[in-house]
């Protein structure tokens, strides 16, 4: 059978002894017993007290977590606290449900495969006499609970399962801003090989100087040491804190360190705030009680019985009867997700992908977040011809927890996603690649795709760029440089693009100034079209 079939849904094949499947989903549940709870709750280590519930929260996929780390801090957030384990992969939405729960503005996630787990688990089964009567019990997207009705049993019987469980290793970083910096700058005690090099044991480190602070105002640097506030000698961090909240709102002298030598920096601190501390709450009516469960109408009842058949057909193979089933489930309700999903299955199955493909538009149409639909969509982009639609189908079911969706990912790109960084180099090396075989179609493609499962990447927007400035597409290539260059201010290749941009639509001193920076950014590319740009532009 192609393999990409079992793709669609949990394929269990046939089995008679209603014990035997009941026993297969018990060992389901005793590997999957350690993974039912959040790992980036039970993993969590604080480091600040969160203040209030985030009204707004971003995720990121992180690369480098120290440059990350600089990056957030100079954008001026604090780290509140940090996960990290080794487990199953767990989808986005637990590392934002963990970011939710500890007032997080922005959680950074970073994952890698790890390894495989196997081996086998023995268990005692019951010898099972069965009568030729089926009991349709259960079903849906979980598998039959039994097959068919149990008569007698005699003894039993020793069988070996196996398994296998992909574990990686995981991490998440969460931050969030102060109401304010009153000085701007992240600090740390001094090393000793630091020490030795000021010749002092007094002092703090800059780790990071907070964009637009007054630190930054003052050109204090990081790698500056701070030794003197006001009056007040910095001999450790307990020191610092206290001659900042001394002089809030103040203009104070500041003493640093840089290159052996001392200077005097006068910096005007801002006022501290306090944070007003703020309940963590869910918000709910009280006009009335919380309402009973709908009890569902007799057609859904009754359609809920033909998705169960559709469902058994099809882990059967009998793809006609799955479609008269699910068919017979949706004429009684239209709303029926399960039914369309079997169905899709089933014409997918028959190579009826027209059809499959209208099923699993109506099933994302009643439940736009199914990983299940999303991963049978994929299944038909890639059988059509689509690939890279399919692969974003398959990550987007596999971020949402479906595994299925992360294995057809994995084949298809040889990378668990959980190694998206590793995938991405790949591709940048295959957009360089076209783009030396001015392929310019083939760039845009790859660094369209990269930039769906990266949208920060600066070097996917720059050569996308430079390949839209090859087509005469003048407003996306700048568009692109802009957001290479607000991403990366030390991309050379970015300032090269967006200038050859801006020379093409005529504006020619803004393009001369990108290829001077360009240049000073050691591209000899920009030096080259800064000197010739220069010759053309008149004597101001």
């Amino acid at each position: 059978m192609d393999n990409w079939l079992s793709a669609i849904r949990p394929n269990f094949k046939t089995v008679k002894e209603g014990d035997l499947m009941r026993a297969f989903i018990g060992l389901l549940a005793v590997l999957l017993s350690a993974c039912v709870a959040n790992p980036y709750a039970r993993s969590y280590i604080g480091q600040s007290a969160p203040r209030s519930i985030a009204s707004d929260l971003r995720l990121i996929h992180g690369v480098n977590p120290l440059d990350d780390e600089m990056r957030m801090m100079e954008d001026g957030y604090e780290r509140i606290g940090h996960s990290a384990f080794n487990g199953r992969f767990a989808g986005e939405q637990e590392a934002i449900s963990q970011a939710k729960s500890v007032g997080a503005e922005v959680v950074i996630v970073y994952s890698k495969y790890s390894h495989q787990d196997a081996g086998v688990i023995p268990l005692s089964l019951p010898s099972i006499q069965t009568s030729t009567a089926t009991a349709e019990q259960g079903g849906g997207n979980a598998g039959p609970l039994s097959l068919s009705a149990i008569t007698s049993a005699v003894g039993s019987v020793a069988t070996m399962l196996p398994y296998k469980l992909d574990r990686y290793d995981q991490a998440a970083t969460y931050w969030r801003k102060p109401p304010v910096h009153v000085m701007g700058v992240f600090v740390r005690e001094l090393t000793a090989d630091e020490r030795r090099k000021i010749r002092t044991d007094n002092g703090v480190a800059v780790q990071a100087v907070v964009n637009g602070s007054p630190a930054f105002d003052a050109n204090i640097l990081r790698g500056d040491t701070i030794a003197k506030i006001g009056d007040a000698e910095i001999r450790e961090l307990p020191d610092y804190r206290q001659a900042i909240k001394q002089h809030a709102g103040s203009s104070v002298n500041v003493v640093i360190i840089r290159d052996g030598k001392t200077i005097n920096k006068q910096v005007t601190l801002n006022q501290e705030q306090k944070p007003s501390v703020q309940p963590q709450v869910v918000i709910a009516t009280i006009s009335a009680p919380p309402a009973s469960p709908k009890k569902p109408t007799d057609s859904e009842f009754k359609a809920e019985q033909w998705t169960q058949k559709s469902y058994q057909s099809a882990l059967q193979q009998d793809w006609i009867e799955a479609i008269r089933t699910a068919s017979a489930a949706i004429t009684l309700n239209p709303n029926a997700v399960n039914a369309y999903l079997d169905r899709s299955w089933a014409y997918i199955e028959k190579g009826m992908l027209d059809k499959a493909s209208a099923d699993v538009d109506r099933a994302l149409e009643i439940d736009p977040e199914n990983p299940l639909a999303l991963n049978n969509r994929g299944v038909i982009y890639r059988r059509t011809g689509l690939s890279d639609s399919g692969k974003a189908d398959f990550e987007k079911a596999c971020r949402k927890g479906f595994e299925l969706g992360c294995n057809n990912f994995k084949e298809m790109t040889g990378y668990a996603l959980a190694d998206t960084a590793g995938y991405i180099n790949k591709l940048l090396d295959s957009s360089a690649e076209s783009f030396n075989q001015y392929d310019w179609d083939e760039v845009i493609r790859i660094t369209t795709q990269i930039l769906q499962l990266d949208p920060n990447n600066s070097v996917a927007y720059a050569n996308r760029s430079g390949a839209f400035n090859y087509k005469g597409m003048l407003k996306e290539a700048l568009a692109d440089g802009n957001a290479a260059t607000k991403l990366n201010p030390d991309l050379a290749i970015a300032y090269q693009n967006r200038g050859f941009a801006l020379e093409r639509m005529g504006n020619k001193k803004d393009a001369s100034l990108d290829y001077e920076i360009a240049c000073r950014l050691k591209l000899e590319m920009g030096c080259s079209s800064f000197e010739k740009i220069k010759q053309q532009l008149e004597p101001l």
